[in-house]
């Protein structure tokens, strides 16, 4: 037996059989034998979900030793479906390529961040999963499925798009083993961000939505204001000279550094103490939400290693 938890710490299981398969093979064998034995079967990757949908106390496999890097191209990259975030977004700096859209968090699995659908942001851009050009599944019957945009499947006298279903599966669809994703050439965003008061912010969010290629919001309730991010690309020189445009102190990174460590306690006393939670709000807008001007790569601007 294995006990698994995710990330919050909010869901767990303990799983009957747990597998950590390093090979395509062996994730087939697991399959197979799932199958035989009539057992539920669920990938858990880094348990980021905030959700049930990883828990098996059945068979749960992780894919951590499952993450190669198998090729990088001019516009493609692909890889193993284990592989963190962090470890893509390396590969693709050191080869001056991008993904054109990004979430938050880099310590999730491709396959993971994937089929939950996670997002970016901005209305110029899809989730992560639009940037898939293949996709190669293990079915459960351990049949190796390959999807592209095109690949259909017939139920019920209807065609239907595999690629859709697969890009967005939450894992119903079938073990994700490599993925190819579309790449750009390595861009550079400068960053505004700034605190509003929330009616503000409700007359011109649709204004700053279509105007901003990237464009996002937190609303701090209990404040009635809201922090707002807008970021445009701009060119490597003004990247190069980045130190001329840049409003962003050394104490805005040191608190940047230290956002997670220091509200992860405030935030677990609240769980008992309701009353804690305005105060904790105001306190986390006005130290670590504070207005500046960024300048750096996508990963850079986008990207928080949380």
């Amino acid at each position: 037996t294995f006990k698994w938890a995710n990330w919050a710490g909010n869901y767990s299981c303990v799983a009957e059989n747990y597998f950590e398969p390093e090979t395509e093979e062996q994730i087939s064998e697991i399959v197979k034998f799932a199958a035989d034995k009539e057992k539920k079967i669920r990938v858990a990757g880094t348990g980021h979900s905030f959700s049930p949908i990883a828990l098996s106390n059945e068979i749960l496999i992780s894919l951590k030793n499952y993450r190669k890097l198998i090729h990088i191209g001019n516009n493609t990259i692909t890889c193993q479906g284990g592989m963190y975030l962090h470890e893509l977004y390396t590969v693709l700096k050191e080869n001056k390529l991008s993904l054109s859209n990004f979430g938050v968090i880099n310590k999730q699995t491709v396959a993971g961040a994937l089929a939950t659908g996670t997002h970016g942001s901005g209305l110029k851009h899809g989730s992560l999963s639009s940037g898939i050009e293949k996709i190669k599944l293990i079915t459960a019957s351990g049949e190796i499925l390959e999807i592209d945009h095109n690949s259909e499947i017939t139920v019920d006298g209807k065609k239907l798009n595999l690629w859709e279903a697969a890009s967005v599966s939450l894992g119903m669809l079938g073990i994700v083993s490599v993925i190819t994703l579309r790449c750009e050439p390595l861009f550079y965003l400068k960053s505004e961000e700034s605190v509003i008061d929330f009616k503000v912010f409700t007359e011109c969010m649709d204004d700053y939505a279509s105007r901003y290629e990237y464009f996002k919001a937190w609303w701090f309730p209990h404040t009635d204001k809201v922090y707002l991010f807008k970021a445009e690309r701009v060119g490597e020189q003004e990247y190069r000279d980045k130190e001329q445009f840049e409003n962003y102190t050394a104490e805005q990174k040191k608190r940047d550094r230290e956002i997670d460590s220091q509200t992860a306690p405030m935030f677990i006393k609240s769980n008992k103490d309701n009353s804690l939670i305005p105060g904790i709000n105001q306190h986390c807008l006005d130290y670590f939400f504070t207005p500046r001007t960024r300048i750096g790569t996508g990963f850079d601007i986008l990207v928080h290693d949380e």
